[in-house]
């Protein structure tokens, strides 16, 4: 990959031969409610049929992953400033700001310290808050404006993939990648929006997200439909400790389910040796781990 042109924001586009390491940064967050019924906790992950087109042929895939996205960078002259020069994955990235960016490798450890810093606590220079994605996700998958009242969110810990593994994301495939993921936990409170959430997992098959999907690519739309699933929280954690770690760390189907490979990401009841918790890696006296938390109510 060669740098193409200079994005709105004055930076480059693509690796070089310095900057040659992509870094993704996104915030996860596992939703969770209580099942009116048995009292028994419920994890709801989104589901998105998505229909792939090249060369005149398409195939349609129905994924499930946890709730959240990409984070924007709020101030990249200061992202710069901090973790050295860095070029955006492609020119989307760059228009719309996404932390999805090609770095020198000698400069990881920096921008691991500096997520740590960001994310942790509310931030003007990095969107530390998944609330943004959080709407826009619930309004694609069950049709619902939520509002705070209706659940808790909190911050719990970032975590990061020390080992990069090529990507598939369209923008910059077959790139060695590094993911940093800031997770949070949502509590859903509202029993409206718990029953549409459970109507919106029982009514819809992938099949269904596929058929969806692949009705308005013909119809000229983009080829997406969304739903979600909600799973017994005990059995999917029972799910992944009953595998070795090695298996824990593939990106293996769920009860049927193809996943994006980052749903063991929101189980911090499952040890893994694919994700490095920052706050375990970040010698406790550091100024940074001592400051007061910021957590979102």
């Amino acid at each position: 990959m060669t740098v193409e042109t200079r994005s709105e924001h004055d930076f480059d586009i693509g690796a070089t031969s310095d900057l040659n390491l992509r870094v993704s940064v996104a915030n996860l967050v596992k939703v969770t409610f209580i099942r009116p019924e048995d009292q028994r906790i419920m994890l709801v992950l989104e589901r998105n049929g998505t229909v792939r087109s090249e060369h005149n042929k398409y195939a349609v895939i129905a994924r499930i992953k946890p709730f959240g996205g990409g984070v924007q960078i709020i101030d990249p002259g200061v992202l710069r400033g901090e973790i050295g020069e860095f070029n955006f994955d492609s020119h989307r990235s760059g228009v719309e700001r996404d932390f999805r960016i090609f770095i020198n490798p000698d400069n990881w450890d920096t921008v691991k310290r500096f997520c740590w810093h960001h994310l942790r606590e509310q931030s003007e220079v990095l969107e530390s808050s998944p609330r943004r994605e959080l709407v826009e996700e619930f309004q694609d998958t069950i049709g619902t404006d939520i509002k705070p009242g209706q659940y808790l969110l909190k911050w719990s810990r970032v975590i990061v993939e020390d080992e990069p593994a090529i990507t598939s994301n369209p923008r910059s495939v077959g790139s060695l990648t590094k993911r940093i993921y800031s997770i949070h936990e949502m509590k859903v409170l509202d029993a409206e929006l718990i029953t549409k959430l459970i109507e919106s997992s029982d009514s819809c098959s992938d099949q269904d997200l596929c058929s969806a999907a692949e009705k308005d690519f013909l119809e000229g739309g983009r080829g997406r439909a969304n739903a979600v699933l909600v799973l017994k929280k005990d059995q999917l954690v029972s799910f992944f400790q009953n595998l070795s770690q090695q298996k824990r760390s593939t990106q293996i189907r769920i009860w049927g389910h193809e996943q994006d490979g980052n749903v063991l990401a929101i189980l911090d009841e499952v040890e893994s040796k694919k994700y490095l918790d920052l706050s375990a890696d970040f010698h406790p006296d550091s100024p940074v781990a001592n400051e007061d938390v910021q957590k979102f109510a």
